[in-house]
């Protein structure tokens, strides 16, 4: 089991925030939670999104069904040892499957998810699916999860000489999932602990609408960031950027960023709830 180191948790602070677009879509589909440090005795800070699929009501239950078991299970003990990720993953997945049981209409709903946790020095992380996680430091950004989707299978083959790059540009399907929470046992899971964090580093979630803008455009959003940019700005920015591209056909997109702070740069935003509620408005808040 991997301990959460908490020998120089004061050395650090967060800021954190999230914000949506609805893109071209008729609803919003994706759902994503902080729970803050002080539910941790300050030590530890986690953020939970998912971008939920299976039609207009299905995908948006499913996103949220599987955010609140995740974080329910989480939050059972005081400070959760990272260990207790893939329990809280299961436990998502579970929900998400007796709730396709309620109706037919939401018979084939399902969800992906990706979880970041700082304790103590160290991030560590779960995902499931295609939603993405990025850890931008020293002016460079880094996906270090690893996506779930056929493409991604086949890239990787590609690169190890099994499939030519005909073969792999006649697939149509590069975007479909190879794993998702439906209830179903999880074919793929990625998960990570212990990776250590250092002063200035930032965390971003992700669902892959904001893959509109790719990477190098997301990575300049990143380095407008300064230690004393409040984050719920960052994430703003970096919208307005997926905005302007003006892609006809643009997914929802939802952003949630952790920013590690030294303790003489934090900044007091006040936050006293654990859920961010899926909204078009920046941080419109409920209790779990």
């Amino acid at each position: 089991m991997m301990n959460c180191d908490m020998s120089r948790f004061l050395a650090y602070s967060f800021d954190f925030a999230g914000a949506q677009m609805l893109g071209a879509r008729e609803n919003q589909q994706d759902f994503y939670a902080f729970v803050p440090p002080d539910q941790f005795e300050g030590r530890a800070v986690l953020c939970v999104l998912a971008d939920g699929m299976g039609g207009y009501e299905g995908g948006e239950i499913a996103s949220e069904c599987a955010v609140r078991a995740f974080v329910s299970v989480f939050l059972k003990d005081l400070v959760p040892e990272p260990d207790k990720l893939p329990e809280a993953l299961s436990a998502a997945n579970e929900a998400v499957g007796d709730a396709r049981l309620v109706s037919e209409k939401v018979r084939n709903m399902g969800t992906t998810l990706c979880a970041a946790y700082i304790c103590g020095n160290f991030l560590h992380y779960i995902s499931v699916g295609d939603s993405l996680i990025f850890l931008y430091r020293r002016g460079k950004l880094h996906r270090i999860n690893r996506i779930h989707t056929i493409g991604q299978d086949l890239s990787e083959k590609l690169v190890e000489g099994r499939i030519t790059l005909e073969e792999f540009d006649a697939e149509p399907q590069k975007n479909c999932l190879t794993s998702a929470l439906v209830g179903e046992p999880l074919l793929h899971v990625d998960y990570r602990s212990g990776i250590f964090m250092e002063p200035g580093d930032m965390i971003l979630l992700s669902s892959d609408g904001i893959l509109t803008i790719g990477k190098e455009s997301l990575a300049d959003c990143c380095r407008q960031c300064t230690p004393l940019s409040p984050a719920i700005q960052d994430v703003r920015n970096i919208l307005d950027t997926v905005r302007e591209a003006g892609r006809a056909t643009q997914d929802n997109t939802s952003v949630a960023l952790i920013k590690v702070l030294e303790m003489s740069s934090h900044r007091d935003t006040g936050r006293e709830t654990l859920i961010i509620k899926r909204s078009h408005q920046d941080l419109s808040l409920i209790h779990i």
